[in-house]
């Protein structure tokens, strides 16, 4: 095996957004649930929204809003849920104007703006967590959890597929340690087992540091974690990710394996003892093309 180490985590950094097209995506989620509940769960979407709005509503008190009434005014005109929701829809709006931190200027302007990675971590997850903790306070545990995922399934699926996807393994890998290295919001070890297949070892997360502040660990490893096997699967159905345990939901670390089905047959996710003894049973290369040109490889 050729490993490598990573050390990146930084506890914020900063990211380069635009903001203004990012914004529908974010206040329409609240939407895009509401059309779920309709579709899977109408009898119990009334109640599974209110809790939704008390619990967001409960995020946002105490918070200083200022200047914030034509934030809030702009970003609730995003939604296309009716007046019937119009409160739940201004909490909503709320509660991202607050965990973001920006006013209505940034929020309009497709230009980048500059934004706590930690905040963006809050806006991008609080919501859906939320979400599952609404249902759970509705439905039988079980049963909400699998709603939750279903609903993150479909939500990825309403997603374009960007052209210039990663086609191989190599080239996955690759743009993989080049983005968390400039995200710097974690610390894993990639290990290329053969050409079908390599394995991450993820041992320190931002967003898990961040969010398990916010929920209970099980919900959180649904909203946060969840979504990337329905993002792969949205990409690249040749290029396959499986996992068994999460930073979040209280491992020791994320064993994350990539294998590439056209040339892996038949394959099985490679046992914890792997990742386990990654640093003891192989000598660590410090070398890396990506690593380099960034100087962040491990020291």
């Amino acid at each position: 095996m050729d490993v490598k180490v990573y050390h990146a985590y930084q506890s914020d950094s900063e990211l380069h957004l635009p903001l203004g097209r990012f914004a529908p995506r974010l206040v329409q989620t609240v939407d895009r649930f509401e059309e779920y509940l309709q579709m899977h769960a109408p009898n119990s979407k009334g109640a599974v929204l209110e809790h939704l709005r008390r619990l967001t509503q409960r995020e946002i008190e105490g918070a200083q809003q200022m200047r914030r009434d034509a934030d809030i005014a702009f970003l609730s005109g995003l939604s296309q849920l009716g007046s019937e929701y119009a409160d739940l829809v201004r909490c909503h709006a709320s509660l991202l104007i607050h965990l973001v931190g920006v006013d209505a200027s940034a929020w309009q302007s497709e230009n980048e703006v500059v934004l706590s990675q930690v905040r963006f971590i809050r806006a991008r997850y609080l919501p859906n967590t939320l979400k599952a903790l609404a249902l759970v306070e509705v439905l039988d545990r079980d049963v909400a959890i699998s709603h939750m995922k279903r609903f993150l399934d479909e939500s990825v699926g309403r997603l374009p597929v960007r052209d210039g996807g990663p086609t191989t393994l190599r080239e996955l890998r690759t743009r993989q340690i080049d983005f968390n290295l400039q995200e710097a919001g974690m610390d894993w070890t990639v290990a290329v087992m053969d050409e079908g297949q390599y394995i991450n070892k993820v041992t320190r997360c931002r967003i898990r540091d961040v969010l398990l502040e916010h929920g209970e660990p099980e919900l959180m490893d649904v909203v946060a974690c969840y979504p990337d096997f329905a993002m792969f699967a949205h990409s690249n159905l040749d290029l396959v990710l499986t996992r068994t345990q999460t930073l979040m939901s209280g491992g020791a670390f994320c064993d994350s394996c990539y294998h590439d089905r056209r040339t892996v047959k038949p394959f099985s996710h490679p046992p914890l003892r792997v990742f386990e003894t990654l640093e003891e049973s192989v000598p660590l290369d410090r070398s890396s093309e990506v690593a380099e040109t960034r100087g962040t490889a491990a020291q």
